[in-house]
Protein backbone atom coordinates (compact mmCIF):
# COMPACT_ATOMS: atom_id res chain seq x y z
CA UNK A 1 0.00 0.00 0.00
CA UNK A 2 3.17 2.27 0.71
CA UNK A 3 4.18 1.78 -2.87
CA UNK A 4 0.65 2.53 -4.23
CA UNK A 5 0.61 5.82 -2.40
CA UNK A 6 4.08 6.91 -3.46
CA UNK A 7 2.71 5.91 -7.54
CA UNK A 8 -0.27 7.63 -6.65
CA UNK A 9 1.55 11.17 -5.13
CA UNK A 10 3.94 11.17 -8.09
CA UNK A 11 1.33 10.88 -10.55
CA UNK A 12 -1.07 13.07 -8.90
CA UNK A 13 2.22 15.49 -9.37
CA UNK A 14 2.79 14.74 -13.32
CA UNK A 15 -0.51 15.55 -14.20
CA UNK A 16 -0.68 18.61 -12.65
CA UNK A 17 2.77 20.00 -13.95
CA UNK A 18 1.78 18.49 -17.54
CA UNK A 19 -1.06 20.61 -17.11
CA UNK A 20 0.34 23.60 -17.23
CA UNK A 21 -1.57 25.21 -14.84
CA UNK A 22 -0.90 28.11 -12.52
CA UNK A 23 -2.89 26.28 -9.60
CA UNK A 24 -2.25 26.58 -6.28
CA UNK A 25 -0.64 23.92 -3.73
CA UNK A 26 -1.45 24.16 0.31
CA UNK A 27 1.20 23.39 2.61
CA UNK A 28 1.02 22.94 6.40
CA UNK A 29 3.47 22.27 9.24
CA UNK A 30 3.51 18.67 11.31
CA UNK A 31 0.97 19.96 13.40
CA UNK A 32 -0.94 21.29 11.17
CA UNK A 33 -0.99 24.69 13.35
CA UNK A 34 0.44 27.20 9.98
CA UNK A 35 -1.47 26.38 6.63
CA UNK A 36 0.25 28.39 3.77
CA UNK A 37 -0.95 28.73 -0.04
CA UNK A 38 0.94 29.30 -2.74
CA UNK A 39 0.90 29.17 -6.38
CA UNK A 40 2.99 26.35 -8.33
CA UNK A 41 5.80 29.35 -9.10
CA UNK A 42 6.03 29.50 -5.22
CA UNK A 43 4.11 32.84 -4.81
CA UNK A 44 2.78 33.01 -1.09
CA UNK A 45 -1.17 33.55 -1.70
CA UNK A 46 -2.01 33.70 2.24
CA UNK A 47 -0.61 32.03 5.70
CA UNK A 48 -3.74 30.63 8.08
CA UNK A 49 -2.79 30.38 12.00
CA UNK A 50 -5.28 28.06 14.33
CA UNK A 51 -5.91 31.12 16.53
CA UNK A 52 -5.87 29.59 20.11
CA UNK A 53 -2.26 27.48 19.06
CA UNK A 54 -0.90 31.54 17.81
CA UNK A 55 -2.20 33.01 21.41
CA UNK A 56 -0.19 30.57 23.19
CA UNK A 57 2.66 29.46 20.82
CA UNK A 58 6.29 31.59 21.92
CA UNK A 59 7.75 33.89 18.36
CA UNK A 60 10.69 31.79 17.83
CA UNK A 61 8.03 28.49 17.82
CA UNK A 62 5.29 30.38 14.93
CA UNK A 63 8.52 31.47 13.23
CA UNK A 64 9.67 27.62 12.99
CA UNK A 65 5.86 26.43 12.18
CA UNK A 66 5.94 29.06 9.09
CA UNK A 67 9.19 27.54 7.44
CA UNK A 68 8.04 24.33 7.94
CA UNK A 69 4.82 25.03 6.57
CA UNK A 70 6.77 26.42 3.54
CA UNK A 71 8.46 23.78 3.27
CA UNK A 72 5.48 21.61 2.83
CA UNK A 73 3.88 23.79 0.26
CA UNK A 74 7.18 24.08 -1.82
CA UNK A 75 8.21 20.72 -2.06
CA UNK A 76 4.11 19.76 -3.22
CA UNK A 77 4.65 22.56 -5.74
CA UNK A 78 8.22 21.09 -7.21
CA UNK A 79 8.43 19.91 -10.61
CA UNK A 80 8.83 16.35 -11.17
CA UNK A 81 12.10 15.62 -13.31
CA UNK A 82 10.26 14.57 -16.95
CA UNK A 83 10.41 11.20 -17.64
CA UNK A 84 8.22 8.47 -19.59
CA UNK A 85 4.92 7.39 -17.38
CA UNK A 86 5.51 4.45 -14.98
CA UNK A 87 9.47 5.11 -15.27
CA UNK A 88 9.21 5.92 -11.93
CA UNK A 89 10.80 3.33 -9.02
CA UNK A 90 7.32 3.17 -7.93
CA UNK A 91 5.88 2.28 -11.08
CA UNK A 92 8.47 0.00 -12.01
CA UNK A 93 7.98 -1.69 -9.27
CA UNK A 94 4.12 -1.96 -9.78
CA UNK A 95 4.34 -2.92 -13.27
CA UNK A 96 6.93 -6.23 -12.07
CA UNK A 97 4.32 -6.98 -9.22
CA UNK A 98 1.40 -7.22 -11.58
CA UNK A 99 3.10 -8.67 -14.49
CA UNK A 100 3.87 -11.69 -12.50
CA UNK A 101 1.14 -12.44 -9.88
CA UNK A 102 3.11 -15.36 -8.34
CA UNK A 103 5.90 -12.41 -7.28
CA UNK A 104 3.09 -10.10 -6.01
CA UNK A 105 1.31 -13.33 -3.70
CA UNK A 106 4.87 -13.95 -2.47
CA UNK A 107 5.14 -9.82 -1.65
CA UNK A 108 1.80 -10.28 -0.19
CA UNK A 109 2.94 -13.26 2.46
CA UNK A 110 0.31 -15.19 0.79
CA UNK A 111 2.89 -18.00 -0.92
CA UNK A 112 6.34 -18.90 -0.64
Amino acid sequence: MALLDVFDSQLTRREASASGSAGEVLGTNPNGTVRVRMTNEGALLSVDFDRAWLAAAEHGRIALAIRDALRDAQHRSAPLPREPAGSSPAGAELRRLTEQPEVLLRKLGLIR
